[in-house]
């Protein structure tokens, strides 16, 4: 599959975002449409983490509609996963803490094990509830008007690329199954030693 990078400059480390660069992954999703579960995986390096608007990790949307899968951090710090379909949140999961440091790289999980999404920090979930639930279940085989993809962004409802991040993204992986816990470990450990 191919991808459009768009500003983002490369180091050791991965991708480098400056606020308004992106890398367009639409291509990525003819296979995720049948996914009913799955797992966004990134290391990620922030220099603020509560940044000055919420900032998109990996964001899947439909450009002309209310329809999205996002992970993102928001202003105030907290990470948070969330689900739209056709107008109507379908879910929403933050942490009620904020887990990352400054400057300092963090492993993340995104996952939707087909019964209830769950974030994961440097292989622990932080304390984290749901601010909307009502279909916890809900993925991308729910979610037919997604058309976009990408990494430093997101791009949905009429509004253009919207929510840029400042910072690195490395080692992103999107699978469409969920990971297990020693799956989750295993590509922790095998990929640490490049962040410290």
């Amino acid at each position: 599959l191919s991808c459009a990078v768009i500003g983002t400059t490369w180091g050791i480390q991965g991708r480098t975002f400056d606020g308004s660069s992106l890398i367009n992954i639409d291509s990525v999703l003819p296979s995720l449409a049948s996914a009913t579960t799955g797992t966004f995986e990134v290391w990620v390096k922030l220099p603020d983490t509560t940044p000055a608007s919420n900032s998109d990790f990996i964001g899947f949307g439909d450009a002309s509609a209310l329809e999205l899968i996002i992970f993102r951090i928001r202003a105030t710090g907290f990470l948070e996963f969330n689900c739209y379909k056709a107008g109507v949140q379908q879910w929403t999961l933050r942490t009620t803490v904020a887990p990352l440091t400054d400057d300092v790289f963090h492993h993340l999980f995104a996952v939707q094990d087909g019964v209830s999404p769950v974030i994961y920090v440097d292989n622990s979930a932080p304390a984290q509830a749901f601010t909307d639930q009502t279909d916890k279940t809900a993925w991308f085989s729910n979610l037919a008007g997604l058309d976009t993809g990408r990494m430093g962004c997101a791009n949905y409802d009429n509004n253009g690329n919207i929510e840029f991040l400042t910072g690195t993204e490395g080692e992103v992986r999107i699978y469409t199954r969920a990971l297990s816990s020693a799956e989750k470990q295993h590509n922790y450990l095998a990929t640490k030693w490049r962040y410290q």
